[in-house]
């Protein structure tokens, strides 16, 4: 993820913190405005909802036509510039020879397919409940292999 990725990992909590506000807003289709701009002028809304495939040079640039327009970002980039840049940073991060060397989706079995996708709702209170059986079975032999039992 972006927290832990080297992008933000010398950064303190509130910068990370900020940041990560900012990118959120952005995904959730909430959108980042300033608050002397009207209502409508937002970057990343409902309609065209931040993904990390944006491009984030041409929303900078959005940003600042709207500066233009509605008024000056006041935050010195804390309003959306610093975001989209650390943004581009973990994208640039992400698309490296490795993720040229992964195989196809297409060419991968079922079962390797489903280990690639996050649990659903049900499956993770299932999975949850067999992990606790399994650590408390795990923690009694624990117990009896260091009490000799």
């Amino acid at each position: 993820s972006l927290e832990r990725s080297p992008v933000l990992a010398t950064k303190n909590a509130t910068h990370t913190d900020k940041v990560m506000v900012v990118l959120e807003r952005c995904a959730a289709g909430i959108g980042l405005t300033l608050p002397h701009w009207p209502d409508r002028a937002r970057l990343c809304d409902h309609q065209s909802p931040l993904t990390l495939g944006s491009d984030t040079e041409l929303l900078k640039y959005c940003g600042k036509r709207l500066e233009v327009v509605h008024g000056e970002d006041t935050s010195n980039g804390w309003a959306y510039t610093h975001a989209l840049g650390k943004l581009k940073a973990y994208q640039a991060l992400l698309v490296t020879e490795q993720a040229f060397s992964n195989v196809p989706l297409a060419d991968l079995e079922q079962g390797e397919l489903e280990k690639l996708m996050p649990p659903l709702a049900l499956d993770r209170e299932a999975t949850t409940a067999e992990s606790t059986k399994e650590a408390t079975a795990e923690g009694a032999k624990v117990t009896t292999v260091a009490t000799g039992e």
